[in-house]
């Protein structure tokens, strides 16, 4: 079978539950729910991907490198490898797209100027985005080369475990 991509979003943050658009690195951590759905997670890709080779890779983004660090530990002792033996690359390009003048904020405004940019991401229109935020032209530029170098390096029965954000993700 040929190699996957299999996009991970991170686990709940400290922002999340206060419902703030924390987009820009280094952001905020997980919570104790965070780090038990990034631990749940791990388990599940084991027994997603079988045998097969992985890697994960992940945002720059402290909640992104700890939902990684943890389900690839997870990974680990659900097919009884050894601790650290999974490495985890940290790598630029896939973090969140950025709120822009609405950053940190977590006001009805903020949420619908958030709703109305990802309904044109997820349109196609290219120039649609936050207020002062970026554009979908602005993160396809960032986001599709790294996913596409990672798509070059995949072989037969090697995987890729990304881990990044919803709406990069989504988009």
């Amino acid at each position: 079978m040929p190699g996957r991509i299999i996009l991970l979003r991170h686990g709940q943050t400290y922002s999340n539950i206060s419902r703030l658009l924390d987009t820009r690195p280094p952001g905020a951590e997980l919570t104790e729910r965070g780090r038990d759905q990034a631990t749940e997670a791990g388990r599940e890709l084991a027994q997603l991907v079988g045998e097969r080779e992985v890697e994960f890779k992940c945002s720059i983004a402290l909640r992104a490198q700890q939902t990684a660090m943890l389900a690839a530990r997870a990974f680990e002792q659900e097919r009884g490898m050894p601790e650290f033996s999974q490495r985890v690359d940290v790598i630029s390009g896939v973090h969140e797209i950025f709120a822009g003048d609405w950053e940190m904020d977590g006001s009805e405004d903020a949420h619908r100027s958030h709703m109305v940019a990802m309904r044109g991401w997820c349109d196609g229109e290219r120039g649609a985005g936050m207020e002062g935020g970026e554009t979908l032209d602005d993160v396809l530029a960032r986001y599709q080369p790294v996913l596409e170098g990672i798509a070059k390096q995949l072989g037969d029965d090697h995987d890729v475990i990304l881990v990044s954000h919803g709406a990069a993700i989504r988009v």
